[in-house]
């Protein structure tokens, strides 16, 4: 995955007086997903069980909160509506 496919949608933050928004942009694929975390940060992480708790550990250590933080996937392939 090229990390500019993100660039516009990945990571940034929305600073007003109580909130900073945390966008994170996820790439999903059968075996693994990449998770662009900024515009130059891609992480990439196996498409199972464990990979998912190992991206949640991930979110917790940057210190990302449910109440700031929007996670987006690509509408493609079975993860579109």
């Amino acid at each position: 995955m090229a990390t500019h496919t993100f660039s516009l949608l990945l990571s940034f933050s929305h600073h007003n007086s109580h909130l900073i928004m945390k966008i994170i942009g996820i790439d999903m694929s059968k075996d693994t997903f990449h998770a662009a975390f900024d515009e130059t940060e891609v992480i990439i992480f196996q498409n199972t069980v464990s990979g998912i708790n190992e991206f949640i550990q991930e979110m917790i250590a940057r210190g990302c909160t449910k109440n700031e933080i929007a996670i987006g996937t690509e509408a493609t392939g079975v993860y579109h509506l």
